[in-house]
């Protein structure tokens, strides 16, 4: 089953790239086909906390399907709204080969003990550290910091709080999170138009984690009792060391400058396909620039073992189209817009703050925010409800952002348990509590903000 799952991945994707050239019915069928072939055969060896959540919702699904009569062929059509999505998850990862095999993080350690005087000039270093690689590397930046700091025991809560800044932050605006895609696409904005105001609401973001950390002067105690007694694994050169950083920074800003060209020259259908396009192009370019011509053949060939290691997000996200096509197609749709509209006529801070709210309340129960963007966004337009469509989508990232750090089953609160211990429970109800309520704030008054400017 796994190698069905990993060649129907690749075909799919293969067919609607083709389909993007060469406009036809037959390949888009095709990669509809492919995409179920994907969740039944992802389905008998997906985790079991997945399987369950999956199969709970496909009987939702059919629940709602018969009960209201809605056609087979919309709902068997539900999986073309999030193929855009499966195929950003699945291809967007492969730059971080190249990061890796180009020794850029090693570099970090000259830095790491360069700043390992001051507590809170630690936390801005660390913090900016997880939000760099994060914006490209997504969670893996969480791992490849950890396994630079690990030898050091270092408190784990620093380590909690230092590493939800820097990712939530980069979270909120970087093309290469799905949740950003999927925002933009919803709320109908360039991405070009969106990434500046995400950028200076991730900046806010960023600041406040700092304020909150400099209040606890406990912790920086604490920290600082570690620092002194910190060892890097592998020490590097000053000179070394900044040219690597250089050259990552500029890869990094190079790789960004091409998507936001992309959106403009590239006539795929989707962002996310151009997102998709553009990260696995340019990894490939800049993994031969950094290895050899065997390793580059080794890690591209092998990179299909890694499609397999993503089953449990990807027949999430197909189980999630079809939930939300068979909401679009009922009755149902008509009450969530309802809710909505009756609280924009109230307030537009109540309704930024109740969009936002739902999705965290869904979001603790194990309901991702894949699923809740999706219904909303099939149902609720952004003029409708008095947003501006920038405004809208970063309500969608606050939403998406607040459920990271809140809800014990996302992915995100799983890794940190994995690195430091802490029950995911303890993690979204008992830690950094001023962090994410003064985050709702923040995200409430910023994009309030955005739509009477």
């Amino acid at each position: 089953m796994r190698q069905l799952f990993m060649i129907t991945a690749i075909m799919m994707t293969s067919f609607v790239y083709i389909n993007e050239i060469i406009e036809s019915a037959v390949f888009l069928h095709i990669s509809y086909i492919m995409a179920w072939l994907m969740l039944i055969s992802g389905l008998l060896f997906a985790r079991r906390f997945t399987r369950i959540l999956c199969l709970s919702l496909l009987a939702l699904s059919s629940f709602i399907t018969f009960f209201y009569k809605i056609p087979l062929a919309g709902i068997f059509a539900g999986v073309a709204m999030v193929i855009p999505l499966v195929i950003l998850f699945m291809l967007v990862p492969f730059i971080s080969i190249a990061i890796r095999r180009g020794g850029y993080l090693v570099s970090l350690n000259y830095y790491i003990k360069a700043y390992a005087e001051s507590p809170k000039s630690f936390y801005a270093l660390v913090t900016g550290v997880v939000f760099t690689l994060g914006s490209v590397m997504n969670m893996v930046s969480v791992r490849v910091v950890h396994d630079i700091l690990e030898e050091s025991r270092l408190p784990e809560d620093f380590l909690l709080r230092s590493y939800t800044t820097g990712f939530v932050s980069s979270m909120v605006w970087s093309p290469f999170f799905t949740g950003v895609t999927l925002a933009v696409t919803y709320a109908e904005v360039r991405l070009a138009t969106f990434m500046p105001y995400a950028l200076l609401y991730a900046a806010g973001i960023y600041l406040l984690g700092l304020i909150v950390y400099k209040s606890d002067r406990k912790g920086q105690h604490k920290l600082s009792l570690s620092l002194q007694a910190i060892e890097i694994k592998e020490q590097i050169h000053s000179h070394t060391a900044a040219r690597k950083l250089r050259m990552l920074l500029i890869n990094l800003a190079f790789l960004l400058m091409l998507v936001l060209a992309g959106e403009r020259i590239i006539p795929f259908s989707s962002i996310m396909y151009i997102v998709s396009f553009i990260s696995v192009a340019y990894g490939m370019v800049w993994l031969y620039t950094v290895t050899d011509i065997k390793t580059w053949v080794q890690d591209v060939s092998n990179y299909r073992l890694r499609i397999i290691q993503m089953v449990n997000e990807m027949v999430f996200f197909l189980t999630v189209g079809i939930l939300a096509a068979a909401i679009s197609l009922s009755p149902l749709q008509s009450y969530v817009q309802s809710f909505f509209l009756g609280i924009a006529e109230t307030s537009t801070i109540l309704l930024i703050t109740s969009i936002i709210l739902s999705m965290v309340f869904f979001a603790a129960f194990g309901i991702s925010q894949v699923a809740t963007i999706t219904v909303l966004g099939n149902v609720l337009q952004a003029s409708a409800i008095g947003l501006t469509p920038v405004a809208y989508a970063l309500t969608f990232m606050a939403g998406w952002a607040l459920s990271a750090i809140t809800s014990p089953f996302v992915a995100f609160n799983m890794i940190l348990r994995e690195l430091l211990g802490y029950h995911p429970f303890a993690i979204a109800f008992r830690h950094n509590i001023a962090f994410k309520l003064l985050f709702l704030g923040l995200s409430v008054i910023f994009i309030r903000l955005l739509t009477i400017l």
